[in-house]
């Protein structure tokens, strides 16, 4: 896994640390990671590559449109979280391929998925 945040790198690190799930991710891009951040795929592109996983094989979760736009821009699959800024119909209409109520859902969809 992998996280892509547009904040800087202090704060991002300083948010994984807290809540202890740093260990968790092999490739964290923050706002400084790559010339552009979302909605730009770059850092999605970017991780991929750390990660030797093609962007295509991808997805992006996100709360925003900004995030399911950079997810649709590195051809990833898309999946919008209900549970920050994004309504339904806006993650719809940037693109989602899935909508989740919750964060708690995504273990819903994983299981359905891959089962």
């Amino acid at each position: 896994m992998a996280i892509v945040s547009a904040r800087g790198e202090k704060g991002t690190l300083e948010f994984l640390e807290h809540h202890q799930i740093a260990d968790k991710f092999v490739c964290i891009a923050s706002g400084q990671t790559t010339q552009h951040t979302k909605p730009w795929p770059d850092p999605i592109f970017w991780c991929a590559k750390q990660m030797n996983v093609p962007a295509d094989n991808c997805l992006m979760i996100g709360d925003t449109t900004v995030d399911i736009r950079a997810g649709r821009a590195a051809s990833a699959q898309t999946v919008g979280v209900l549970s920050g800024f994004g309504s339904s119909r806006e993650l719809t209409r940037a693109g989602a391929n899935l909508i989740a109520k919750n964060v708690a859902d995504l273990t819903k969809i994983f299981h359905n998925t891959l089962a």
